[in-house]
């Protein structure tokens, strides 16, 4: 019938997903090898490492939120008007003081960003500059946490644009997240002891042009 979409069939998406994988592997340096090795048993762990990485991926990545950030407010008020269950006594003004920047307003995209893999702190920054990101502060995780309050139940979502070096462990780096579960939401400081975040952390970003 006129004007009705046209079907594809499995073989044709197939056909198109094959030819798009060729495509990108090619660009990245790859062979036709690399993908038809894909075919024999011992491609078979890097398949389920991809479907993984899909469903891990439009889990999180491209999930843009705008948030109005007042970074006036104090850091007292924004733990406060997030009503956690838990707060980490060391999160306060004295190991995070306010913004160098000012005191205004501003509204902010805001993206969180699940890689569906261990990733190194540096990883995960060198990856957001190429995406036109930023990592989110602290101020902008509090707000953050305050407009979508049940996101933490689901996923770690991590800082990493505020930083505390702890003088009693060696000045280690430790960064602001919220975490939680079905029964509590969490505000929490993490240690980044130069091993990987795990799978199940979120990574909160600010696009740069905002």
């Amino acid at each position: 019938m006129a004007g009705q979409p046209k079907k594809v069939s499995g073989i044709e998406v197939a056909t198109q997903i094959v030819a798009s994988l060729m495509i990108a592997v090619q660009k990245a340096g790859g062979s036709y090898d690399d993908v038809r090795d894909l075919s024999e048993p011992e491609g078979q762990p890097l398949i389920e490492r991809f479907a993984k990485m899909i469903v891990e991926i439009k889990k999180g990545i491209g999930d843009l939120v705008r948030c109005f950030v007042d970074y006036s407010m104090s850091l007292e008020a924004l733990i406060l008007g997030g009503k956690y269950n838990n707060i980490d006594p060391m999160i306060n003004e004295d190991n995070f003081p306010p913004p160098k920047a000012g005191k205004g307003k501003k509204t902010l995209l805001m993206e969180l960003v699940n890689f569906g893999q261990d990733m190194k702190t540096e990883e995960v920054t060198d990856e957001f500059k190429k995406r036109g990101l930023r990592p989110a502060t602290l101020w902008e995780l509090l707000t953050f946490g305050i407009l979508y309050p049940q996101r933490q139940r689901e996923t770690f979502i991590l800082a990493l644009g505020s930083v505390y070096h702890h003088p009693e462990r060696d000045n280690v780096s430790c960064y602001v997240g919220l975490g939680g579960s079905s029964a509590s939401r969490d505000l929490e400081l993490w240690e980044d002891d130069d091993d990987c975040w795990g799978s199940d952390f979120s990574f909160l970003a600010v696009q740069e042009a905002a």
